[in-house]
């Protein structure tokens, strides 16, 4: 939307009647916004796919710490394996350090 260059108002009338038609104009776009970001929730959730480890698999953490004097292309970012020993809720989990020569 196009922002008009407002003109100094006169009187007290015209001043209210322009905060109210600004106001109108504002929650007609604080809708539309609305319904546009459920929209495009509506689209990513429905390629998002959850998942779900069972307790005693083996699985790798993706950890995004980066590393003083390394460049980020050299660094590695999945650890383990480690071991689901717990499932708190849907997207916490209790790990164990497994045994293995990939592990950090």
């Amino acid at each position: 939307m196009s922002t008009p260059a407002s003109d100094p108002v006169s009187n007290a009338d015209e001043f209210a009647l322009q905060t109210f038609e600004r106001l109108q104009e504002a929650a007609f776009v604080r809708q539309y916004a609305g319904r546009n970001m459920q929209r495009m929730k509506r689209y990513y959730d429905s390629a998002v796919k959850p998942q779900r480890y069972d307790v005693g698999e083996k699985v790798l953490l993706y950890n995004q710490r980066k590393q003083r004097g390394k460049f980020a292309k050299w660094q590695i970012l999945w650890q383990g394996p480690f071991l689901v020993e717990r499932r708190l809720n849907d997207t916490n989990y209790v790990l164990r350090k497994g045994k293995g020569k990939h592990t950090n």
